[in-house]
């Protein structure tokens, strides 16, 4: 890492510019300095020295949503509807990054991030039935409008790195930064077909297209970040989800279920593949480049008069490539780690129809 603050901080001008975020935490924890000749900042790591070094991070938060719907029927021939949404947002990261040398050079990056928000969107939709078994459905989502806060905040620790006063370790923290700003999400369409099979079952499919290269940053007075929306429109795509389910009815009370989805991912292949630097929020280094996810549910269900039972067991499959931080040094194929999240959720339902 210590390579990559020096190489961005001389990249700006040597000691003559301003220090970069990471540059200013480096260099008051004694890890670079600059060179009196070259006038460029250089890190206490010689050339090609081997580090050890860890990640860990933490990560909460939720997705609120209030809706406000209505609906029309005509016939049970064509219905309609329409909702207002309104979500908020509350997300926090902890994250410690921490490289240790053969030499005895430790130190540990801590972060931390916070971010909040509210925002709106709205849903129409219309389902047509041709005929009685078959169900066609059109819908938008429109784009989430947000208003969102980041607060943020790092801090350094170091040990082995010799100052003037003859001190070995050291700890710097740097001043809580904050930015209001606006965020609007993409849009999505959705089609969707259902075909019931009399009193025994049926079979639906869902197909979603969102084009993440709407999504539009701007600061607190609604004034674009025009750098930012052009390097999302260049790394985003649009992608499509399918979901594909079926239902088959074992006696009059006791149904089956089973289902499958494709979540495509966001991010073009060559972000990964050309090493394209990644801008990431507050002081936090790392990032991850999300891969495409899939779903597979199985499930089954009681209902008897107004009451109703279903249990429903869901594994989900996703990957990404994990980058500690942007290698910018290195000319080879950039490292990462390869993770795999599989999880496998068990979920209950009850309720009472009155």
């Amino acid at each position: 890492m210590l390579d990559k603050i020096c190489a961005d901080q001389n990249s700006r001008g040597g000691t003559s510019a301003d220090l970069t975020s990471l540059a200013q935490y480096a260099y008051n924890a004694y890890l670079i300095n600059p060179n009196s000749t070259t006038n460029e900042y250089e890190p206490l790591l010689y050339s090609g020295e081997k580090v050890n070094n860890l990640m860990s991070l933490m990560e909460s938060g939720d997705v609120d949503e209030w809706n406000f719907s209505l609906g029309a029927n005509y016939g049970h021939y064509f219905y309609m509807g329409m909702s207002v949404g309104v979500q908020s947002i509350d997300y926090a990261l902890k994250s410690a990054y921490s490289e240790s040398s053969a030499d005895g050079l430790d130190f540990e990056l801590r972060n931390v991030l916070s971010t909040t928000g509210a925002g709106v969107n709205v849903k129409v939709g219309v389902i047509v039935r041709p005929v009685p078994e078959l169900r066609l459905g059109l819908a938008y989502h429109t784009p989430t409008y947000y208003s969102m806060t980041d607060v943020y905040n790092a801090s350094i620790s170091s040990s082995g790195a010799i100052d003037e006063n003859g001190q070995s370790t050291h700890y710097y923290e740097g001043n809580e930064g904050r930015v209001d700003y606006q965020l609007r999400t993409p849009g999505l369409f959705m089609l969707s077909g259902a075909y019931q099979f009399g009193e025994k079952g049926f079979v639906s499919l869902d197909w979603d297209v969102v084009d993440y290269r709407e999504i539009q940053l701007k600061d607190a007075d609604g004034y674009p970040y025009d750098d930012t929306n052009n390097y999302m429109y260049q790394d985003f795509r649009a992608v499509s989800h399918l979901r594909l389910g079926g239902e088959y009815r074992l006696t009059d009370n006791v149904s089956l279920r089973g289902g499958t989805a494709w979540y495509q991912s966001p991010i073009k292949s060559f972000v990964n593949e050309n090493n394209v630097e990644i801008t990431t929020a507050g002081t936090t280094p790392h990032y991850g480049i999300e891969k495409d996810t899939y779903y597979l549910s199985c499930g089954a269900g009681y209902h008897t008069g107004g009451f109703f039972l279903d249990a429903a067991l869901q594994r989900q499959m996703r990957s990404e490539n994990f980058f500690n931080f942007h290698d910018n040094i290195t000319t080879a194929q950039p490292t990462y780690a390869a993770l795999s999240s599989n999880k496998t959720n068990l979920i209950f339902t009850l309720g009472f129809k009155f």
